[in-house]
């Protein structure tokens, strides 16, 4: 029968010298999931006409059925580790021979040879989890298949003082959550929804703890990655605390953003980040600026919460801090329940999901054009 589940992530980690995939993802019973596949090993491929030129001491080199696009047999070139691939392709284009499929991640390629894409049916049995997903796979067949599956999301968004050095808040809002944490020195009691933490590094402690709890698929909010994560893996590491949101160990990885329109990606084990600002503008929807205030206007008919004039914000943010903490708090709780409302009323992270099972995309690439075109053209 088998295991139907999704993957949400597929990774890589090199465990002495082996490569191991990681593939994150949650079984249609709920359950989080974890497969590792140590059995494969990186490859490409060059004419094999071209397979001779190839030093045998630094990858294996075997014939296959394939052939190129002008009709030439093609040979299969294997290297013991990842890192290992770039160097060789690089030293072979600089002699003029043509690599095919070395740009493919490690990960992704294994994926693409079964023509998975989201939906996956594990011929294995589970074994008890070593991290903090449910259930472990080592080494099991897997086959493409359509599954029911609905991701779990939670939205978050920080506070800070206007240069963004000093942590002031974070915000929750999910189908059960909505509180915001302020980091409140001063122990001043705490209007509801709001719990006091003494230091910034409690702050960020008792967030981490709570998506720990909660264990969404999908972490979204406005800017998220670029500022809100980054500001916080920033605080977290000046104040020496662990900043680990994944599902098993492992600190967050950010990619800096690509090109004028893109936005960082972050990269934690076994969940997904989608920032607002990127989900809106992947499903074409398109409104005057992107801004949390304009689009929560058009889509909810409803804004941030504030007075006064908006162009000193963050002033007027730092003033409720010191003054008014029943309407810093609400202001607080406000811009992560308007991210999370507006991805869940224009049904972004959903939309996400299909995309990821039409490209083979995880639903953080899924605007991927060219990843996803390699996807589905090498798997077919």
């Amino acid at each position: 029968m088998g295991h139907k589940g999704f993957i949400l992530q597929s990774t890589y980690q090199i465990t002495g010298e082996l490569p191991v995939i990681h593939l994150y993802g949650k079984l249609e019973d709920g359950r989080t999931f974890l497969i590792r596949e140590s059995r494969r090993k990186p490859v490409f491929y060059v004419k094999t006409v071209d397979a001779t030129l190839i030093d045998r001491r630094t990858a294996r080199v075997e014939d296959t059925d394939y052939r190129t696009f002008d009709g030439a047999p093609a040979s299969r070139v294997e290297v013991n580790v990842p890192p290992e691939v770039v160097p060789l392709r690089d030293s072979l284009h600089s002699r003029g021979i043509k690599t095919f499929e070395a740009d493919i991640r490690f990960a992704v390629s294994y994926l693409i040879e079964r023509n998975i894409r989201g939906g996956v049916l594990i011929h294995g049995s589970p074994n008890p989890a070593q991290t903090n997903v449910d259930v472990e796979f080592f080494n099991p067949d897997l086959e493409p298949t359509e599954v029911e599956y609905s991701p779990t999301c939670v939205a978050f968004d920080i506070e800070t003082d206007p240069s963004a050095n000093e942590l002031l808040a974070i915000s929750l809002y999910g189908e059960d959550i909505d509180e915001v944490y302020i980091c409140d020195p001063l122990n001043r009691p705490m209007p509801p929804a709001a719990i006091g933490c003494r230091s910034q590094q409690d702050t960020v402690e008792r967030f981490v703890a709570t998506i720990e709890r909660l264990d969404p698929d999908v972490l979204t909010g406005w800017n998220v990655v670029d500022f809100d994560l980054s500001v916080l893996q920033r605080i977290a590491q000046r104040e020496k605390t662990p900043f680990e949101l994944g599902r098993s160990e492992g600190r967050m990885r950010i990619r800096e953003a690509q090109g004028y329109f893109g936005s960082g990606q972050a990269i934690l084990p076994g969940r997904i980040v989608l920032d607002g600002i990127d989900l809106v503008r992947g499903a074409f929807v398109r409104f005057p600026e992107y801004s949390l205030e304009v689009v929560a206007q058009e889509v909810l008919g409803e804004g941030k919460r504030v007075e006064g004039d908006v162009r000193d914000r963050a002033g007027e943010i730092l003033q409720q801090y010191e003054t008014d903490l029943a309407a810093f708090a609400a202001y607080a709780r406000t811009d992560s329940r308007l991210a999370y409302q507006i991805v869940q009323r224009l049904n972004l992270v959903e939309l996400a999901k299909v995309r990821s099972t039409l490209t083979g995309m995880p639903m953080d690439r899924v605007a991927a054009s060219v990843a996803s075109f390699d996807f589905v053209y090498i798997s077919a």
